[in-house]
């Protein structure tokens, strides 16, 4: 018999990619765009505006209807900027990355700022006791009007970094259109 190599370990063959699997792995990368930076501090204003604007208000409707309550606003309100600037501070938005990156940094940031509403809410809840259903209340609708003043911001610094060109650079053959 004779002796063979087939059974002796050597490289991996690895099979040869045709130019159209080449073709599809370019088309899903998540780096295109320009490479951009975001301002923390653009973001982090106005989601504090945001807030302080849903505290005005909701204070003054608490006011009127129980004004002993209408402390109750001030820890909700905290709560909400804590945990919107903890996703703030995850997403790293001062981090140079493409503009087609930037959106799943965003998703990190608010998957942690929805942990953090709970973190400080239940943190600020048990140390200050304010009345459940306006702290409810409040925290859930400036959460909302904060990711709302989020994507706003967004959208202002990303179209004054691409200079109001927001094309991710994908030709429209690419693309199927």
């Amino acid at each position: 018999m004779r002796p063979t190599n087939e059974n002796i370990p050597g490289e991996p063959t690895r099979p040869k990619e045709d130019s159209g699997s080449l073709q599809r792995n370019k088309v899903l990368t998540l780096d295109v765009g320009p490479v951009i930076s975001l301002s923390f501090w653009v973001f982090f204003g106005w989601i504090v505006g945001a807030v302080a604007a849903v505290c005005v208000f909701a204070a003054a409707i608490v006011w009127f209807c129980a004004a002993d309550r209408a402390w109750s606003v001030v820890p909700a309100g905290a709560t909400v900027v804590m945990a919107q600037g903890a996703g703030m501070l995850a997403a790293r938005p001062w981090k140079k990355r493409h503009l087609g990156r930037w959106p799943m940094a965003w998703l990190i940031g608010r998957g942690v700022s929805f942990l953090g509403v709970f973190a400080a809410g239940a943190l600020l809840y048990s140390t200050t006791r304010p009345d459940p259903l306006v702290f409810g209340l409040v925290t859930a609708g400036a959460y909302f009007v904060s990711l709302l003043a989020e994507v706003w911001a967004y959208s202002l610094q990303v179209k004054e970094s691409t200079g109001g060109d927001v094309s991710l650079g994908v030709s429209s053959s690419e693309s199927g259109g």
